[in-house]
């Protein structure tokens, strides 16, 4: 499984930066702005990066044996960006969360939740952000990313699972001093889980069955610095 998930990752982060010397190269620069000769504005910074904190709530699953769900809590991510245009910029995004799996059998109330594991949860994403002008120094952004999330659970009978994630982000960014800026941001983070079978498959068998396809609905908000250059 580790050296699956360590194969899954390398070939995602190739591919994600063989898209970003793609992207570098076909762009054109943002060009500064004349008048009477002078210049009046310099090229936003190409490359920008991003660091937030935030929470990170909902995530939950209709199961065989229950419901099945992600406790809120904090999460952190941080971001790599080009601007390959003056109003879009390709973005790779890594986010983690530090949660607990629990499972609600059917038929019980709150008082059945039923402690499984500690879990880690880290999302690995890249798409584009389109940036919208607007009269004053604020940036409104939107767009959409799609790339993979890990599921690692922290006991050894549940083994880690891998699956296919789409994201859909929108917030605004804003300067500070310098290179510096502000960020605030919110996301909405959907794993995709296939139609039957089993999830958190350890050595002894599935632990848990699957009864359907489905897309585990994750929100988060954040806010953070960013840093041009």
């Amino acid at each position: 499984m580790k050296n699956f998930l360590l194969g899954s990752l390398t070939r995602l982060c190739v591919s994600i930066g063989l898209c970003l010397m793609a992207v570098a190269g076909a762009a054109q620069p943002v060009p500064p702005t004349y008048k009477g000769g002078l210049v009046l504005t310099k090229p936003a910074s190409p490359w920008r990066l991003d660091a937030t904190g935030g929470y990170q709530f909902l995530g939950a699953l209709r199961l065989n044996e229950g419901r099945l769900r992600l406790e809120d809590g904090f999460n952190w991510s941080g971001s790599l960006s080009y601007r390959w245009r003056d109003t879009d910029r390709f973005m790779v995004t890594y986010i983690y969360q530090a949660s607990t799996l629990w499972l609600r059998p059917y038929g019980t109330g709150i008082r059945g939740d039923r402690r499984l594991t500690d879990i880690q949860v880290h999302y690995l994403l890249a798409g584009n952000m389109r940036e919208f002008a607007t009269a004053g120094s604020v940036r409104p952004f939107a767009g959409a990313q799609a790339g993979m999330v890990v599921f690692a659970p922290q006991s050894r009978q549940y083994g880690n699972e891998t699956r296919f994630a789409v994201g859909l982000t929108g917030g605004a960014t804003g300067p500070l001093a310098g290179p510096l800026g502000w960020k605030v941001e919110a996301s909405m983070l959907m794993p995709i889980l296939w139609v039957g079978g089993g999830v958190f498959c350890g050595p002894g068998g599935c632990n848990l069955g699957l009864s359907g396809g489905s897309a585990l609905v994750q929100l988060r908000t954040n806010a953070g610095l960013t840093i041009g250059f």
